[in-house]
C-alpha cells in the first residue's frame, strides 16, 4: 500500500487505549520466543495515551521509530506513533481490542504511569527466562528496573484492573498474552490487521488458536 492508503487504512481500524499488538517478527530471537510456545507471536505492546495522543508502548531491543517522548531511538520502554509503528515493522500485526474499555480517567492514568516507565531498559534476562525455562533456577526474573514486552504489557492490564493483580507479570510471554487474555474474556480474540489482509494473498483475518 501507498503512504496514504496506509495511514487512511490504520485511522480506520479505530483503536483504543488497552488494546494489545502482536507482533511476528523475523530476526533470530524473534523465533527463538516463537518456537517456545509453537506461537506466531514474538512480541506485544500496548496501546494508552501520551499528551493526549494514543500511542503505542512496547519494550524493545532495536527501535526502529523515534519515541515520541525524547525524539531519540533507544531500547528499552519507548512510545512510537500508531501509523509509524506499524508501517515500520518488517511482519505481521495482530489486535486484541479490549473487551471492557478503559474509562477515559483510567486510561490518562495509564498512561501517565507509562511515562513514568519511559526509558527503563529491555529485560533480556527475562527473554532467556521465556525462552529456555530451566532458567527459572535463577529467579523469577521480574524487576521492575527493565521491562520484557509481555511484563509491560500485563502489568498495564493489571494497573487498570483487568486481570488478576496476585500474578506475577513474569509468568507472562507473547503467546500467552494473545492466547490467554482472550480465551479469559479480557481481549477480544486476534485480528490480523498488517499487511492489510487484503494485500497479503492467502492469509486469515482472524484467528482463535
Amino acid at each position: 500500500m501507498d503512504n496514504h492508503k496506509t495511514q487512511r487504512f490504520i485511522r480506520s481500524r479505530r483503536f483504543a487505549a488497552g488494546d494489545v499488538l502482536g507482533f511476528s517478527g523475523r530476526h533470530f530471537d524473534s523465533w527463538c520466543i516463537r518456537i517456545r510456545d509453537l506461537s506466531r507471536w514474538s512480541h506485544v505492546a500496548i496501546l494508552a495515551p501520551y499528551e493526549g495522543e494514543l500511542v503505542i508502548w512496547e519494550s524493545v531491543s532495536k527501535p526502529t521509530v523515534p519515541c515520541v517522548v525524547c525524539g531519540e531511538l533507544h531500547a528499552g520502554v519507548h512510545a512510537v506513533p500508531i501509523d509509524h509503528g506499524i508501517q515500520s515493522y518488517g511482519g505481521r500485526i495482530w489486535v486484541s481490542r479490549i473487551k471492557d474499555p478503559l474509562d477515559q480517567c483510567s486510561a490518562e492514568r495509564l498512561g501517565i504511569w507509562l511515562t513514568k516507565q519511559h526509558g527503563k531498559p529491555y529485560d533480556h534476562l527475562q527473554v532467556l527466562i521465556s525462552v529456555l525455562p530451566v532458567m527459572w533456577l535463577w529467579g523469577s526474573g521480574y524487576d521492575d528496573r527493565g521491562w520484557f514486552c509481555a511484563e509491560l504489557v500485563f502489568s498495564c492490564l493489571r494497573r487498570a484492573d483487568r486481570v488478576d493483580r496476585s500474578t506475577s507479570p513474569a509468568s507472562w510471554r507473547p503467546a500467552t498474552i494473545m492466547r490467554r487474555l482472550p480465551r479469559a474474556g479480557i481481549l477480544e480474540w486476534p485480528e490480523q490487521i498488517w499487511p492489510d489482509v487484503g494485500d497479503e494473498a492467502g492469509v486469515n483475518a482472524s484467528i482463535a488458536t
